[in-house]
Order: structure tokens, then C-alpha cells, then sequence
């Protein structure tokens, strides 16, 4: 008989069936002159940090049920833009939120400098 700990590691050991068509919740167009560098999620899911060659975006996540009469209905991501201030603008080479609830986010410059954001 096994364990319950060995039964639950081995179903996450096992990769799973997924229908792709209710794994993806949105795509989110950015409209910019330089290609995407980097970007994260933060670990609830309610904020996108993006940054390209020129500049830092962040934006705030938020989910819709979206019913089309012929289709099931099905959850999407709606983005909105937020201001970034002024002095954590610069393009970052990586980003990464804090996976401690904070919602700090960590932004590596093209500088070299590592600034944090609140």
C-alpha cells in the first residue's frame, strides 16, 4: 500500500492532458518600436511587468467571463495599463516580482543598476 505522500508525488511527476483552447485566458498586444526583453507575472496573478528596449510597463490583470451565445462561456484576462513613475522607467534586461505577497517588483537595468518598485 502506498502512502499518500508517494501517490501525490507521483501524480505531479506525470504530465497532464490539457485542452489548449481552456489553458489560454488572453494575449495582451503591446505596440512598441523595440522587441520585448522581459517580463513576468506576479504570483496571484493580477499584475504583468514588461519591459522592452526602451522602457518598463506594468499592468494590471484583471478576469472576465466572456459568454459568446455560441460558444461556452470561458474566463479572459483584461489588461489595463498603469503609470510607471518616471525614475523606474528605464528598459530592464530582467524583472521578476517577489514571491513573498509584497508585489515588489525586482528590475534589472541595461545600466547594470537593480531597482525595486512598490
Amino acid at each position: 500500500l502506498e502512502s499518500s505522500d508517494s501517490i501525490l508525488s507521483n501524480m505531479l511527476d506525470r504530465p497532464r492532458i490539457v485542452d489548449e483552447d481552456k489553458t489560454l485566458v488572453g494575449s495582451i498586444e503591446i505596440s512598441s518600436l523595440y522587441n520585448l526583453a522581459c517580463a513576468d507575472v506576479s504570483d496571484d496573478g493580477y499584475l504583468l511587468a514588461v519591459s522592452d528596449g526602451a522602457n518598463l510597463m506594468l499592468f494590471s490583470l484583471n478576469y472576465a467571463i466572456e459568454d459568446e451565445s455560441d460558444e461556452e462561456p470561458r474566463e479572459i484576462a483584461v489588461a489595463t495599463k498603469l503609470k510607471v513613475p518616471k525614475k523606474a522607467r528605464s528598459a530592464c534586461a530582467a524583472v521578476k516580482f517577489a514571491n513573498d505577497g509584497s508585489d515588489r517588483l525586482f528590475c534589472a537595468t541595461n545600466e547594470g543598476s537593480i531597482k525595486v518598485i512598490q
